[in-house]
């Protein structure tokens, strides 16, 4: 029979509480009056999921179907194990055009029997995700007076990367004004190296760094400094920083070129069986 794996329970790590803030505006909206709690965001310990499916509640119709499409092609994959990896005949190739065909009807059987199976389980997980979507109704910020729906699911995570955002935009400017100030203390050591008689690279003093920061209102910023680019002119860049465009050259041999400067051209057939 089909060996299906036992889910462990996850791992909890404690519950944080913190009563000292209670007061705390910040914290208003995390209190739990059930409990007169104040619950604070390393509160991972969510209550037990009710009525949840698990993969040991798999219905033994679906084993049994998968353990009959295991027995009933079988065969074939062990024809295929056995088969030439090398073909020298037509003989063999006209067998090993059947094979294929054969492999190919046995996957579709199997993957077939596979989604049909698993369709149920997949519409509720979409019913689940349209449950926990949660429609609200807000006022609309586009329109005074007026009201909108909208999903709070997707709307926490919006206003979570929105957040992080306006975060980073202020640690950029942050960033580069001590990078300047940094960039400014790098030469006057390399000025006064030079005063010395020493020569020294000021881009060698190390690039600046952003600490992380801890709220006093709760939760650690976590800060990286990343460097992007684009190109504002592609005529400027250097040869060796350039990459050939993979699809100029598929028009070029499409067009029927046969030898291309720096690109070796092969030929190969490819076959397909039905």
């Amino acid at each position: 029979m089909l060996s299906i794996p036992e889910g462990s329970d996850a791992s909890r790590a404690p519950l944080s509480l913190d009563r000292d803030r209670k007061n705390d505006p910040m914290y208003d909206i995390l209190e739990d009056p059930a409990t007169d709690r104040i619950i604070t965001r390393t509160d991972n310990n969510p209550p037990e999921p009710v009525g949840l499916l698990v993969a040991a509640e798999i219905p033994d119709a679906h084993k049994q179907a998968a353990e009959e499409l295991r027995t009933n092609h079988l065969d074939t994959l062990l024809m295929f194990l056995r088969a030439p990896a090398v073909i020298e005949s037509q003989d063999v190739y006209s067998r090993v055009t059947a094979l294929s065909v054969m492999v190919k009807k046995a996957f579709e059987a199997i993957d077939k029997s596979r989604t049909t199976a698993k369709k149920a389980y997949l519409d509720g997980g979409t019913a689940i995700d349209k449950v926990y979507a949660l429609p609200v109704e807000i006022d609309d910020p586009e329109k005074p007076g007026e009201k909108k729906t909208v999903k709070m699911l997707a709307e926490l995570k919006g206003a979570h990367d929105a957040l992080k955002k306006r975060l980073s935009v202020y640690d950029t400017a942050e960033y580069k004004k001590a990078e300047e100030a940094r960039l400014a203390e790098a030469a006057a050591i390399a000025a006064a190296a030079a005063h010395d008689g020493i020569v020294m690279e000021a881009g060698r003093l190390g690039d600046g760094k952003m600490e992380s920061s801890r709220s006093e209102h709760g939760g650690i910023a976590i800060k990286s400094v990343e460097k992007t680019f684009r190109i504002i002119d592609p005529d400027q860049v250097p040869a060796n920083l350039c990459s050939p465009d993979p699809e100029k050259i598929r028009a070029a041999i499409d067009a029927g070129a046969l030898k291309i400067a720096g690109v070796q051209i092969d030929v190969a057939v490819k076959t397909h069986v039905r």
